[in-house]
């Protein structure tokens, strides 16, 4: 836990290190606050609490406080809208027609882009100050995990925003490098494969400088490689997805029961990286969506009968869904302090059975291992899928069963396989599997062009 003391002190008060107590009585927060100019970060104290607000920023309404775990999921097939909802956003998500003048569309832009504001913002103010000033190698751990977050904001916003699957399509993002505002004004996009390559870039420059694994909810080097990995395997680089994966799994253990994981949250040994959240100011909106009202919940959003057919009869299905139904992996309505599971162990594995699928020379067998260290833990045999196209259509349905309502990582997933309108034939073009650019940001970039068919 190297630093640790100077890493927690806008982050953690106290952290006791009794192996009885759980791991919820010994975490506090401070607001979510971030200072706004970079010329105000004038010594290592600014620069933690400016950090502090990068992290906060991910909690937002519009990002991975609520709606990052729900517009992938509500434009695929698993995720529906139920009669309480009122948002206009649930119903034309899942349409896959949403209108760019939707306020909630403006909300995860914005969340998204706050991020990459304040993270950019702690980077160009940190690089200016005297390493001397802080602790030993603190200046650079501070900056790796600011490239970090920014290189998680960016990506979220390609995948939502731009042609993540084309790499040569010139529809990516505009990439906040320099403190600005959390709109983009006369900021272009980038290519996507100009987005890319940023992204690599804070990612890397976090592998190398990020400090040693502490926490679930703080940036590590674990976490950087591990979301380097997700990278590579999108921008189809899988032999450094696999090296990444093999860096990673050594330092982390799946539970031994499926349901621990939503059990045991921020301490869970396959949690890698999460957005942290308690019963005060760090509150999180997974369980007003997903809790029927029966629950004390809201319940905008249920599992489809697709998914319920999917899980039918899986060892996961009691610790996902009931028969209500509703998702049970974020069950605390009254507290609202369940984290979203940003990167955990299974992830990895499966990214590793695809990488080894889909590489150029394909290693059946190792794939086929790979995917077993995930479904043994539940019991199910390993596959004995005969052909690469088999075996991946195995491997997009256990990720579904094992992740689904985590992080849209079902909807991602197809888009990149190549069956999203196989699976959901009512879309009828590719323009329809990103998001609107919010049509407040077009209006007032005169450098940014919407996205087709908008």
């Amino acid at each position: 836990m190297k630093n640790i003391l100077i890493k927690f002190t806008y982050i953690v008060v106290l952290l006791v290190m009794v192996t009885s107590c759980d791991l919820y009585d010994n975490l506090d927060t401070v607001p979510a606050q971030s200072l706004s100019d970079a010329t105000a970060i004038t010594n290592p104290n600014d620069a933690e609490s400016a950090l502090t607000g990068a992290y906060a920023a991910m909690n937002q309404d519009g990002y991975y406080g609520r709606m990052h775990v729900i517009w992938g999921e509500n434009q695929f097939i698993y995720l529906g809208s139920n009669a309480s909802t009122t948002r206009n956003s649930t119903f034309d998500s899942e349409n896959n027609n949403v209108n760019p003048v939707d306020n909630t569309l403006l909300n995860t832009w914005d969340d998204i882009y706050e991020m990459a504001d304040r993270t950019s913002n702690v980077i160009t103010a940190v690089e200016l100050l005297d390493a001397s000033t802080f602790a030993e190698g603190r200046k650079n751990e501070l900056l790796a995990e600011a490239h970090f977050l920014r290189a998680l904001a960016h990506f979220d916003a390609l995948r939502f925003f731009g042609r993540f699957w084309e790499q040569g399509s010139p529809d990516g993002i505009p990439l906040r490098l320099v403190p600005g505002n959390t709109t983009n004004k006369d900021l272009p996009r980038s290519t996507v494969a100009e987005s890319y390559a940023s992204i690599v870039s804070d990612l890397d420059f976090a592998i190398n400088n990020a400090p040693d694994f502490s926490l679930s909810y703080l940036v590590s080097a674990d976490a950087a490689r591990a979301l380097r990995a997700r990278v590579a395997l999108y921008m189809e680089d899988y032999s450094t997805a696999i090296d990444l994966v093999d860096d990673v799994v050594p330092n982390f253990e799946l539970e031994a029961n499926y349901g621990d994981i939503f059990v045991n949250r921020l301490a869970s040994s396959e949690l890698i990286f999460g957005m942290f959240a308690n019963a005060t100011v760090e509150q999180s909106g997974h369980s007003f969506f997903f809790i029927s009202q029966a629950n004390g919940g809201r319940q905008d959003y249920a599992p489809t009968t697709a998914f319920l057919n999917l899980i039918s009869g899986d060892p996961r299905e009691a610790s996902v869904v009931n028969a209500i139904p509703e998702v049970l992996k974020y069950p605390n309505v009254n507290t609202q302090d369940d984290p979203t599971y940003i990167m955990r162990l299974a992830e990895l594995h499966f990214i590793k059975a695809e990488a080894l699928a889909r590489q150029a020379s394909p290693d059946l067998e190792a794939a086929k291992d790979e995917l077993f260290l995930v479904s043994d833990r539940v019991g199910l045999p390993r596959s004995t899928a005969t052909s690469i196209a088999d075996f991946l259509d195995e491997l997009q349905e256990e990720k579904v069963k094992e992740m689904a309502f985590e992080g849209s990582h079902a909807w991602f997933d197809a888009i990149r396989l190549g069956n999203v309108r196989t699976l959901k034939p009512s879309i009828t073009t590719d323009d329809r599997l990103i998001l609107p650019i919010p049509q407040t940001e077009v209006d007032t970039n005169a450098a940014l062009e919407q996205n087709d068919s908008y």
